[in-house]
């Protein structure tokens, strides 16, 4: 009978520490949930605000085509569009300082 209650005892304690490391994880996980809901909130955000760099962008350069493919962006095309145009610049800047000129005045009317 000693031997039982001794066990039990053992038993209970193990439980108990069992107990608080469940409610620790528990705690543990809500705060993950919650930092998980304020990224998906901010990536929301971040999302919107690329969504309307695209449309600023489009729109901006809506009337400056590529050198050679004649090319202009459309929202399914800007992002192709600015890569295209950054490999152009880089590429042969000393040919294309109209063009590059062109790119800073649009720049510099998205940032007012």
């Amino acid at each position: 009978m000693r031997q039982l209650r001794k066990t039990n005892m053992e038993y209970e304690e193990r439980n108990a520490a069992l107990q608080k490391h469940v409610e620790s994880m528990r705690g543990a996980v809500e705060r993950l949930e919650g930092d998980v809901m304020q990224e998906r909130g901010r990536n929301g955000l971040l999302h919107q605000h690329l969504d309307t760099l695209r449309q600023a962008l489009t729109a901006s350069f809506s009337s400056t085509p590529l050198p050679a493919s004649g090319e202009t962006p459309t929202l399914d095309s800007i992002d192709s569009y600015m890569k295209k145009l950054h490999s152009v610049i880089v590429g042969c800047p000393q040919e294309n300082e109209h063009l590059i000129n062109t790119v800073r005045d649009v720049v510099n009317r998205l940032d007012r």
